[in-house]
């Protein structure tokens, strides 16, 4: 009948909730998402969800508000969702270079600790373009658009 048909298409909405929308999860997010780490000790990729968060760091009362953009990492969305990072990258004065395809790096700088480089890699360009587009809105860090490759990543989807 005319009013089962009418009811169907409501059953099947009610099926799949709406995806959040970005930044809708990890509090003050600039970009999150899954990425993949490469681990050069097991020379593996791992995957983990990252955010980058402005955050205060000193949280004392007499404290100098030390104010800080870090990339958070966390094991699942789940655990970033409630805050709980295995590791965190001080991204002050960091120097993110694309590489190839999905590739990027992160080089932190001598200035927060000892300089590290890592390794990320995303799902596709898009959400390369995305987390580049992220890093350049974090005062003092540097970002280059042009991979290891000689290629240019546009700024802007074609």
């Amino acid at each position: 009948s005319a009013a089962e048909a009418e009811e169907a298409p409501d059953a099947a909405a009610e099926e799949a909730p709406p995806a959040p929308a970005p930044g809708s999860g990890v509090p003050g997010a600039l970009q999150e998402g899954l990425l993949m780490l490469l681990n050069r000790k097991k020379k593996d990729w791992e995957a983990g969800y990252y955010a980058l968060v402005p955050s205060l760091r000193d949280k004392s009362p007499h404290g100098h508000g030390d104010f800080a953009y870090m990339l958070h990492r966390a094991d699942t969305e789940a655990e970033a969702l409630r805050g709980e990072f295995q590791e965190s990258i001080n991204l002050a004065s960091a120097q993110v270079q694309l590489m190839t395809g999905t590739v990027f790096s992160v080089k932190t700088s001598p200035e927060v600790s000892k300089s590290k480089t890592y390794c990320l890699s995303a799902d596709a360009v898009a959400d390369i373009r995305a987390w580049l587009t992220a890093m350049e809105l974090v005062p003092g860090v540097t970002v280059g658009w042009t991979g290891t490759d000689g290629v240019t990543l546009a700024k802007e989807p074609e």
